[in-house]
C-alpha cells in the first residue's frame, strides 16, 4: 500500500466511524426534542438494539447533517453552525452589553471523543477586545465556581462535581466556555437541563446582586471505587471473616477460611470464573442434593460463619454473615451477582438443604485433618 492509498484508507475510514460514533450521541441529545416513541427508539439505537427502519434513517440524516429536528437552535449569531447540535435555553445579555451568555447542551459531530458538553458560552459582541472579555468571563466564573458546584452537589446528592469542571481550550470566533462539564453515558437530558438552569440561575442572580451565600465545599479527594470479583475484593472478604470472632483467632479463621474455600473449588462447588479478575461461581453439590440455587448457597454462607465460630470455641453469638463482601467475590452458577435478597434466604431452607450445607461445609473444614 502506497502511502497516499494509507492517507485515503485512514480518511475514509474516519468518516465511517466518526459518523457511526455521532449517531450515538445524536440519539442521546435529539432524545429531548423528538416524540416519546421517537425517544425510546432513539434509547434503543444507543444501546445496540434493534430500530425502525424510519427512525434509523432519521439518526443518520441528523448525524449527517441533513435534518435538525424542531427545538434545538444550531446558530452562533444567528448563522447555522453544520457540525454542531444545540439545545439551548434562555440566554443572559452581559451587564456591560457587550457579550451575550447563552446556556446550552451541545454536540459537535466531528468530534464524537469529546461527547455531548453543557455549560455557560459566552460570545463577544460586535468590536468589543475578545481578550479582554474573556478575562471578565473567568473572573466572573471564578466568582461563582464555588456557589455553583454546593447547589449542584446539593440538588444531586449521588454526584460530585468538585471535580467535574473543565477548562476550555480556545476561544474561538469570539466565544469563549469559562467552563463546562461532559454529560456521562448514565446520565440523560432530564439531568443535563437541570444543571443547566443551575447555572444560568447562579450568573443571573451575580449580576442582579441577588446571590445568597453559600459557604465554599472544602476541597475533596478523587473518590476511591471499589471493584467487585477481583483480588482486593476477596482480601476484603477474607479480611473481614477473619476478624469476626475476636483477635485472639484471626490465625485459626483464616486457616479454616482458605481450607473452604480451597477444598470447595477443588471439589467443583465452585468454580473459577476466568472472565474476572478473581471471581467463583457457586454450582453446588449434585451428590449431596444441592443443584446451585441461592437458597443453598445463602444457607452455605450462613452457616459457614457460625461453623467456624463454634471451632475456635467463640460460638455463634452476634457474629454476622459479611453478604456485602461475599457477593463480591462469588456468583451464582450462571455467572450472575446476587442481589441483596440472597442474605435472608436461608431462612426459606428446608431442612435438606440445611442439613447438606452442613454436611458439605463439615466436609471441607475437616478435610486433611
Amino acid at each position: 500500500m502506497t502511502e497516499e492509498e494509507l492517507k485515503e484508507l485512514n480518511v475514509s475510514l474516519w468518516r465511517e466511524w466518526t459518523l457511526k460514533a455521532t449517531e450515538v450521541n445524536c440519539c442521546k441529545l435529539c432524545g429531548a426534542v423528538v416524540d416519546d416513541y421517537t425517544a425510546e427508539q432513539f434509547l434503543r439505537h444507543v444501546q445496540g438494539l434493534e430500530v425502525a427502519p424510519e427512525v434509523l434513517a432519521m439518526i443518520g440524516s441528523i448525524a449527517k447533517g441533513e435534518y435538525i429536528p424542531p427545538g434545538l437552535d444550531c446558530t452562533l449569531r444567528g448563522i447555522h453552525q453544520p457540525n454542531h447540535l444545540m439545545y439551548k435555553i434562555e440566554p443572559i445579555a452581559h451587564p456591560s452589553g457587550c457579550a451575550l451568555y447563552e446556556f446550552l447542551v451541545e454536540y459537535d459531530r466531528m468530534e464524537p471523543n469529546v461527547g455531548i458538553y453543557l455549560g455557560c458560552k459566552c460570545v463577544t459582541g460586535g468590536d468589543t477586545d475578545h481578550r479582554d472579555m474573556i478575562s471578565h468571563y473567568i473572573e466572573e466564573w471564578n466568582a461563582l465556581r464555588s456557589h455553583v458546584c454546593t447547589v449542584l452537589n446539593n440538588s444531586f446528592p449521588e454526584k460530585e462535581f468538585r471535580h467535574r469542571f473543565r477548562i476550555t481550550n480556545n476561544g474561538e470566533n469570539g466565544t469563549f466556555w469559562p467552563t463546562w462539564i461532559s454529560l456521562y453515558d448514565d446520565e440523560d437530558m432530564e439531568f443535563a437541563l437541570t444543571v443547566l438552569r443551575i447555572i444560568r440561575k447562579a450568573y443571573e442572580q451575580y449580576f442582579s446582586g441577588t446571590m445568597k451565600y453559600c459557604k465554599p465545599l472544602p476541597s475533596v479527594a478523587y473518590r476511591s471505587i471499589q471493584a467487585a470479583f477481583t483480588e482486593s475484593a476477596f482480601k476484603r472478604l477474607r479480611e473481614q471473616v477473619c476478624g469476626l470472632y475476636g483477635r485472639e483467632h484471626v490465625d485459626d479463621a483464616a486457616r479454616l477460611f482458605d481450607r473452604f474455600i480451597l477444598v470447595a473449588s477443588d471439589c467443583g462447588i465452585f468454580e473459577p470464573d476466568l472472565s474476572y479478575d478473581l471471581a467463583w461461581r457457586y454450582m453446588g453439590d449434585r451428590s449431596r442434593g444441592l443443584s446451585g440455587s441461592n437458597i443453598e448457597f445463602s444457607t452455605l454462607m450462613h452457616t459457614l460463619v457460625r461453623e467456624i465460630g463454634c471451632r475456635l470455641g467463640s460460638g455463634i453469638g452476634d457474629v454476622k454473615t459479611p453478604w456485602r463482601n461475599i457477593m463480591k467475590v462469588f456468583l451464582d452458577s450462571d455467572g450472575v451477582a446476587y442481589k441483596s435478597g440472597t442474605r435472608t434466604q436461608w431462612q426459606n431452607a428446608l431442612c435438606d438443604t440445611v442439613y447438606a450445607c452442613r454436611d458439605l461445609v463439615t466436609m471441607c473444614l475437616d478435610y486433611d485433618q
